[in-house]
């Protein structure tokens, strides 16, 4: 038989960028918006009111652009169906003018394991930033 030393391993760090967080899952939608790509958009938008392509698309020739933007770590509700997160957006208009959006809260909801956003809400977010 062999014998064993008994020293302490070291602590296990986990990589929490790669955790399906909310602010993770509104990185990867802001960053659709940021791409200006309607499918990765539809992949964050809840499924009870998932719009067409053609519609999503039309949605985004009309937002504004997403320059840069900075998340705030979310909070989950008790139940966790539901999370908040907040961004902070740079934003460029169709004239040109760019605005910045503070703290701005993305509320999403749980689905299947994954953290979506109401179409209702990124459209609110995309005309209120656009002010």
């Amino acid at each position: 038989l062999r014998e064993e030393k008994e020293t302490l391993l070291p602590p296990l760090t986990r990589q929490s960028d790669s955790l399906p967080t909310p602010a993770a899952y509104a990185r990867e939608l802001l960053t659709a918006w940021q791409n200006r790509s309607g499918e990765g958009l539809a992949a964050f938008i809840s499924a009870k009111d998932s719009p067409t392509q053609a519609a999503l698309g039309s949605d985004l020739a009309a937002a504004p652009a997403l320059l840069g933007f900075a998340l705030y770590d979310g909070t989950v509700s008790p139940d966790g169906g539901s999370a908040v997160v907040c961004a902070d957006l740079v934003l460029r208009d169709a004239d040109g003018m760019e605005s910045t959006v503070d703290a701005y809260p993305l509320r999403l909801v749980s689905e299947g394991g994954a953290w979506r956003i109401r179409r209702e809400q990124l459209m609110r977010i995309m005309g209120e930033s656009n002010e």
